[in-house]
């Protein structure tokens, strides 16, 4: 009982003890509170002045800031303004330099227009007006004259073309007066042309018109020659050729010399038809010569099975189709026929008549599609 009552009795003490403390420390703690908020709050307060003194520092620097910028956005403004003004300086400078320069030298020239007397040299002036105004007058009076003397030359031209015509016909006279000394009608070309069966053949050339016209008309001859041709034969056969617009040598059907005529007799016949072309018939000759140049396939109005059935028959050029009648362009011609054939003349005549226009002139205008 005893010890029970001193674990109680110390452990009261103990607690009696602790509780002393305990409460010394709440009186401690409760005497220093005050203290450690007047500090807490001391420190608030700087903190918080701190912070405002923060801010209004940020502020003053943004403030900076944009001055600062604004300042500098300024200068370059500035900057620009200034470099304008020194570009339009330097151009000033440049536009009075030259001024100064072209001032010395009409300064110069001043001097020296002093030095050549002004007085002097406008009456000299004075001189050279009288004289430009003499010379106007002479001028005026040479163009005068030049018009007159033009009018003449116009005249003399017009004489002067005349009498060309004139000696060109009389050249003309002269070159058939000419071949009538040469050949007197009924010379004989001296030549003999023999073909088959002892069929002999000569050429008799006479200074008068005659010529074979054949029958239907279809070729058109040349009937304004001034001479004729007649081959004689050794059959007691003579016959008159002709000679058709286009060079083509033409004489009657004669049954007797078929397939016996001599080489060589229709080529010196044409020859002579030719010859005589190139001198009273030149137009037609470059009609020949064009035609022979001239493609079919220039022709607008043929169709490509024509040109195809042509071209292989060997016809390749307007004179080809224009040099010979339908009966022989057609046994020409295989796969065409007869109405194929007169539509090919009819285009190609057409054709022909297109070139005509374009370079006949004047009389001869007036053959335009009828030497076919």
């Amino acid at each position: 009982m005893t010890e029970q009552i001193s674990v109680e009795t110390a452990v009261n003490g103990l607690a009696r003890s602790m509780t002393t403390q305990l409460q010394n420390l709440l009186s401690l703690l409760g005497n220093n509170v005050s203290t450690i908020n007047e500090a807490l709050d001391n420190d608030v307060e700087a903190y918080n002045t701190l912070a405002d003194e923060c801010e209004k520092l940020q502020t003053e620097r943004n403030s900076l800031e944009l001055k600062l910028n604004s300042l500098s956005d300024s200068h370059q403004q500035d900057k620009l303004e200034i470099e304008t003004q020194i570009a339009e300086l330097t151009k000033t400078i440049t536009r009075q330099n030259i001024k100064l320069g072209t001032f010395a030298e009409l300064k110069k020239q001043l001097k020296e227009l002093k030095e050549m007397n002004p007085k002097a040299m406008k009456e000299r002036l004075a001189n050279y007006r009288k004289k430009n105004e003499d010379q106007a007058k002479e001028v005026i009076k040479l163009r005068t004259e030049n018009k007159k003397y033009r009018t003449e030359n116009s005249s003399h031209i017009i004489e002067k073309a005349k009498l060309e015509k004139v000696a060109l016909e009389a050249g003309n006279a002269h070159e058939e007066l000419k071949q009538r000394l040469l050949h007197n009608d009924g010379d004989v070309i001296e030549k003999r042309f023999k073909g088959k069966d002892n069929l002999e053949c000569a050429i008799y050339y006479f200074h008068w018109p005659m010529n074979f016209i054949p029958i239907g008309g279809e070729v058109s001859t040349i009937g304004d020659f001034n001479f004729h041709i007649e081959i004689r034969t050794s059959y007691a056969i003579n016959f008159i050729p002709s000679c058709s617009a286009w060079g083509v040598l033409f004489w009657p059907e004669i049954s007797e010399i078929e397939g016996k005529v001599p080489n060589g007799l229709v080529d010196e016949a044409t020859k002579i038809f030719r010859e005589r072309m190139e001198i009273s018939h030149e137009y037609l000759i470059d009609r020949i010569d064009w035609a022979k140049s001239e493609d079919l396939h220039d022709v607008e109005d043929l169709t490509e099975r024509q040109l195809e059935l042509l071209n292989g028959s060997n016809v390749l050029t307007v004179y080809s189709v224009s040099h010979m009648s339908e009966l022989q362009l057609e046994k020409r011609v295989k796969g065409m026929g007869s109405k194929g054939i007169k539509q090919v003349r009819e285009a190609v005549r057409s054709h022909v008549e297109k070139w005509e226009r374009e370079n006949w002139t004047g009389e001869l205008a007036k053959k335009i599609g009828k030497l076919n």
